[in-house]
């Protein structure tokens, strides 16, 4: 059967031909210029005819409606091989004629072409949003792709990210810690360890596991882990983007066996191997050759061990090496600690206290810079829930942390410590871990009075306010403590001129009214009574508290006296 388009006359085919320029004009008007006549049947579609066609039954969508396709069909009169003639019309009618049909059949004015294969797949899309008004650019007829982050979880692969750090798997470990920092980051939607049933319990597994793989951290003893540290030369997450010199050797204190070795320990004993025959002859051969017999008996053995090796060894099995266990570990520690920063994972992170004490250790231990700074702030935004005698570490924690704030030489470190301490403070029973303090602890602590950053002021001073109500020699050992009172009387005459500077002075007035209840105490604070008289007189704020204090004092140059006469 003959395509019936070949037997147009001169008047239809010039009718064809403009229709088709006027087409193709308007279509290099909306930005489709590299228009093509599409072809059905192995021949050209005549678009002139398909649109006459449509518009002498309503056009478009009343054809649609009425399911007239099939008459369309037998109008243009295909072969038989042409099965889907009816959805080809249709989409090419769709894709170059209804927005022609749409101007100049139906009068609508809004003009560009309308895609109709696009709204299939509009979920699938980036969603396309205008510019608006307040936009100082003169680009309306643009647009900005807004693309979604999905970043809520389905049970899959809620319970995938458990199964991969159980898994050991290399890649899915290195999807699952990927997963797990783009959520922890997100800001809009917080991750929720509530939704995510047994995560840190697996969490915590493989952090124990990558603890155990590494030799330089293989003791039990927790003294004996003080002294042990992973070399330096090991870069952080940020170092390591960078290019690594050959000059520069990552080395540990643990000895790292070598691959060979690594080979043979996975073989049996090599007594147990068979043993290489003699050779037929003994005779050197020219040119150094090696007869035929002792050639096959080598590859022969080393079939055997290939067999054996892949008997032993699964095909998932991949070696992980220190480094890359180090790195594991940098990640994960930088995951909780992003979680830590939501209220609502303090309770799960707290419940889980192997966890805690794990974090502790490894604060304590100073394996590496990064993972220490990121324990530090997962012990300040738990601090307040942390008890220290449910810990196993906790006297250990808190000299570590004195020892922070009288070595450190980063003024962040020193805030970050002593926000940590002050929040240690907060829950019960941690009181007689801070108390037992030396006299450098102490020295340490005054020091931080003088500090620029007023928040790093006003927990020292809400640290010695607690531990200055409790014991009598603790209180002693404070006003004995240099410069100590003299610092207080200088914050209490400072002022509040600040909500921040109130709080610091009203700090400074408690600690000091703690310390003037012990006798031995007004003695040190007697040569600041006209200082403290001022205070009283001049600021509204702690006037209350300094004029209990000076009454105090009097009493004790009262009573004095009369001992003397």
């Amino acid at each position: 059967m003959e395509y019936s388009d070949l037997n147009l006359s001169n008047d239809d085919y010039q009718k064809s031909e403009e229709f088709k320029k006027k087409l193709m004009a308007f279509m290099a008007e909306n930005g489709y210029d590299n228009f093509k006549v599409p072809q059905i049947a192995g021949r050209e579609l005549d678009l002139y005819k398909l649109y006459t066609s449509i518009i002498r039954r309503g056009g478009y969508d009343r054809v649609t409606t009425l399911k007239l396709w099939r008459e369309i069909v037998n109008e243009f009169k295909l072969p038989e091989s042409c099965t889907s003639a009816s959805f080809t019309l249709r989409t090419h009618y769709q894709k170059y004629l209804y927005s022609y049909e749409k101007k100049y059949f139906s009068g609508n004015t809004n003009d560009g072409l309308t895609n109709f294969t696009a709204s299939k797949f509009e979920s699938g899309l980036p969603q396309i949003i205008p510019m608006t008004d307040n936009m100082n650019l003169n680009l309306s007829s643009k647009s900005f792709i807004q693309r979604k982050i999905r970043l809520s979880q389905t049970e899959a692969e809620s319970k995938r990210l458990v199964l991969a750090f159980e898994s050991r798997i290399p890649r899915e470990i290195t999807w699952a810690l990927n997963t797990l920092t783009i959520f922890s980051c997100n800001v809009s939607s917080p991750f929720t360890l509530h939704s995510q049933p047994f995560l840190l319990d697996s969490l915590y597994a493989y952090l124990t596991y990558a603890l155990g793989k590494i030799s330089s951290l293989d003791s039990t003893n927790l003294l004996e882990k003080l002294g042990k540290t992973i070399s330096s030369s090991v870069p952080t997450i940020t170092e390591s983007t960078k290019p690594v010199s050959h000059s520069t050797n990552i080395s540990y204190k643990g000895s790292y066996p070598s691959y060979s070795e690594r080979i043979r320990r996975r073989e049996e004993n090599p007594a147990n191997l068979p043993k290489l025959e003699e050779p037929v002859s003994k005779n050197k051969k020219a040119r150094g050759r090696r007869p035929k017999k002792y050639i096959i008996e080598q590859r022969r053995m080393l079939d055997e061990i290939r067999r054996k090796r892949r008997k032993k060894i699964s095909m998932m099995h991949t070696e992980v090496s220190e480094f890359e266990l180090i790195q594991n570990i940098r990640i994960i520690i930088h995951i909780l600690r992003n979680l830590s920063f939501v209220k609502m994972n303090e309770h799960p992170l707290v419940k889980c206290s192997k966890l805690v004490d794990t974090i502790i250790c490894l604060f304590i231990e100073y394996i590496d810079k990064e993972i220490t700074f990121n324990c530090l702030d997962i012990l300040t935004n738990l601090g307040k829930h942390v008890i220290l005698k449910d810990s196993a570490f906790g006297r250990e924690l808190v000299k570590c942390l004195f020892e922070c704030v009288k070595k450190t030489s980063m003024e962040i470190v020193l805030d970050q410590t002593m926000e940590c301490l002050r929040r240690l403070c907060l829950s019960t029973g941690n009181d007689e871990y801070i108390e037992n303090l030396k006299d450098d602890d102490l020295k340490a602590i005054v020091g931080t009075l003088l500090s620029r950053n007023m928040e790093t002021r006003e927990s020292a001073l809400e640290i010695l306010c607690y531990i200055s109500d409790r014991k009598i020699d603790t209180k002693v050992k404070i006003a004995n403590t240099k410069n100590c009172i003299k610092r207080l009387v200088a914050l209490i005459a400072a002022g509040s001129h600040t909500p921040g500077e109130e709080r610091v002075s009203k700090l400074a007035a408690l600690t000091l009214s703690n310390l003037n209840m012990i006798t031995k105490n007004k003695k040190l604070i007697m040569p600041y009574e006209q200082e403290l008289a001022l205070i009283a007189a001049s600021d509204e704020k702690t006037s209350k508290i300094i004029t209990e204090i000076l009454g105090d004092l009097d009493l004790y140059q009262v009573n004095d006296t009369k001992i003397v006469f």
